[in-house]
């Protein structure tokens, strides 16, 4: 019998390829962060732990979608890999309007920043554990920026793309935590925070046209070449 299908998912140690399986199996471990903050915000009461454990869900939802994507691209396509170039720019396309739509989730969370200025204050291990875990994603994403481009492959880049807009968010959020641990959000911090919100959602909504924008393209020239071909024979 022929091979399974490989894909993507983000292993401890950077990016590698393996069975879709074991790809959301990495999504339902990423939700556990979700559920984290979902206990948080039912304790606290919190909207700004239900944002931030709804932007998380969202992003887990969406990793699935793209792993269970390909593998449907990839049946379809049956050997014919024009056909599963052109799926896979079509995920790529789904991709960067579900980051826009994630943005009024986003838009929650940074508002309800902006309008509460705090979380309830977290613990100093609580701090600690946010910030590991922010460094983790940010390294991780890092690599991805530079490994991910090489192969061209628009899977890849999407998984890249929601990984990178985790990591902004992380990052916001650790900041957030910071200053509620430090026990005051006045003056500057608050600026700081605003501003800080701001661009993570402008960054997001970037992201996301962005690649709406080079799958059109790709697209487009894909029905350029399939016009070209029969002409040419």
């Amino acid at each position: 019998p022929p091979p399974p299908p490989l894909f993507f998912f983000q292993a401890e140690d950077g990016i590698r390829h393996l069975s879709v399986s074991r790809g959301l199996g990495d999504v339902y471990k990423r939700q556990g962060y979700a559920i984290v903050h979902i206990v948080l915000a039912v304790l606290w009461r919190s909207v700004w732990y239900g944002a931030l454990a709804g932007y998380y869900l969202l992003l887990s939802l969406m990793r699935g979608g793209v792993l269970l994507g390909g593998r449907s691209a990839k049946k379809r396509a049956a050997g014919d890999e024009e056909k599963l170039r052109e799926d896979k720019w079509r995920i790529f396309r789904a991709c960067g309007a579900a980051l826009l739509v994630l943005e009024i989730a986003l838009a929650v969370f940074v508002t309800q920043t902006v309008l509460f200025g705090r979380p309830q204050t977290p613990s100093l291990v609580m701090a600690i554990a946010s910030a590991a875990y922010t460094f983790y994603r940010v390294i991780l994403s890092v690599v991805q920026v530079f490994k991910v481009r090489k192969t061209g492959d628009p899977l890849l880049q999407s998984l890249r793309n929601i990984n990178l807009s985790n990591a902004l968010v992380s990052l916001f959020a650790l900041q957030i935590t910071l200053v509620a641990v430090n026990g005051s959000v006045d003056g500057d911090m608050r600026v700081m925070n605003i501003v800080t919100g701001f661009l993570v959602c402008a960054l997001t909504i970037a992201l996301g046209s962005y690649m709406i924008i080079r799958a059109c393209r790709k697209l487009v020239q894909i029905r350029r070449e399939r016009e070209v071909v029969p002409d040419e024979r």
